[in-house]
């Protein structure tokens, strides 16, 4: 398949194009994305596995990504600190560089969505950036998008592991699978 083609379907769907040196990212505004390598032509086979995961007509290694994409506007008073605040969250972070400020948005919103998914709360749908007020924007130094990772759906898998760390584990968790996965979670950093 052609990538100027699979680029007009994906535009078509709604995703936006972030060009990085050596693909397209291609970035719906519910979260999912799609690298697209710069070849003239995509192998059919490419195309169908990763339509099949979810992102209708993505090629390369395209999949739905258990994230959200949060519209994150970034201010400043005197161009040495800068505040990020969110129109999804009542969120706000800061920095002494808009890269600092960015990072800083990026922990708290994932501090609050961790709250909001350990107290089962609803998680707030993205809103686009093209529906932000335009009060909210104002004095805006940038407007940029924070990832936010969301759970996934569960899957059964089956592992070995040593049956003393078994043990180890029985000991101080109610469930195994539980506690795996807040391990991996700490280990991956989210």
């Amino acid at each position: 398949m052609k990538r100027r083609d699979i680029v007009k379907k994906l535009t078509d769907a709604g995703f936006v194009a972030a060009e990085g040196a050596n693909h397209s990212r291609m970035i719906h505004p519910d979260g999912r994305w799609t690298a697209i390598g710069r070849h003239a032509e995509i192998p059919t086979g490419t195309v169908l596995s990763s339509d099949r995961q979810g992102s209708g007509c993505a090629p390369e290694k395209g999949y739905v990504m258990p994230r959200r994409l949060y519209p994150a506007i970034v201010h400043t008073d005197d161009g040495e600190t800068f505040g990020v605040s969110f129109v999804d969250f009542p969120v706000h972070a800061g920095g002494n560089s808009v890269e600092a400020a960015v990072a800083d948005a990026e922990i708290a919103i994932a501090e609050v969505v961790e709250d909001l998914l350990r107290s089962r709360e609803p998680i707030p749908p993205a809103t686009a950036i093209s529906d932000i007020p335009p009060t909210a924007r104002d004095g805006a130094e940038l407007v940029t998008l924070v990832s936010v990772h969301l759970p996934g759906k569960s899957r059964v898998i089956s592992i070995t592991l040593d049956e003393e760390l078994i043990a180890r584990i029985d000991a101080v968790a109610s469930n195994r699978s539980g506690f795996l996965a807040e391990a991996a979670r700490v280990r991956l950093g989210g």
